[in-house]
């Protein structure tokens, strides 16, 4: 499993819905039993979003697809255009719009209902790993190397800051701010102007560094000889 997303629609009230690495969307109850599997792409699924109104969600796969499909397990857009692996995908806030980001280094925007390319962003070199909106204009974009990027839709311009020792798994919306969580071991709260953290939560001290107490390779293959 890589996601979950739990619905809110009627008739799915409660019900998750669950990205699987054999390509399948499964919906399940809170009784844990399966309602649909949707045989959404032929790779892992990597992420999906569920549409804020209208029964449908949009996923995408380790195969480089990106779909649309609604709660009767039916496919109902495609969205071409990614060469690699897409990691990450997301609704935005109006509903008409959807942000993908792969390992092509791209993020894209597609108009949800017709899936045309809005635009298409260059990241550099380093692979992204989520993505969000946070308002109909901006896009921000976390990377495995604890940077964020924000996307300016209207102008096109790209903001970068380092925030995170490690990369940043993951990404949302949070009043007026944004929420990443690194593997670093932080929460952080972000101002999505300038990408500046407001506040930090540490639940973990990720070990960057050797341990002293771990003895280096040549003194134990000594030790062994």
């Amino acid at each position: 499993i890589n996601c979950i997303r739990i619905s809110h629609h009627a008739g799915h009230q409660g019900n998750a819905f669950v990205a699987c690495y054999s390509g399948t969307v499964a919906e399940v109850l809170p009784d844990g039993s399966v309602v649909r599997r949707t045989p959404a792409h032929d790779g892992a699924v990597k992420a999906l979003r569920l549409h804020s109104k209208n029964p449908q969600g949009v996923s995408c796969s380790a195969d480089g697809t990106l779909h649309c499909w609604d709660f009767e397990g039916n496919i109902i857009q495609r969205f071409p255009g990614h060469m690699a692996i897409v990691d990450d995908v997301d609704i935005d806030p109006h509903g008409t719009m959807i942000a993908s980001v792969s390992r092509d280094f791209t993020a894209k925007i597609y108009q949800l209902d017709d899936g045309r390319l809005l635009g298409s962003y260059a990241l550099g070199r380093r692979s992204p790993k989520a993505v969000c909106f946070f308002d109909p204009a901006t896009v921000i974009v976390t990377n495995y190397w604890g940077a964020l990027l924000r996307i300016d839709l209207n102008t096109g311009d790209i903001l970068t800051r380092t925030i995170a020792e490690n990369g940043i798994s993951s990404i949302a919306r949070c009043g007026d701010g944004i929420v990443v969580i690194s593997y670093d071991g932080v929460a952080y709260l972000v101002d999505p102007v300038d990408l500046s953290v407001i506040n930090s939560l540490r639940a973990m001290q990720q070990r960057l560094h050797p341990s002293a107490m771990i003895r280096p390779y040549h003194q134990v293959a000594t030790a062994i000889a």
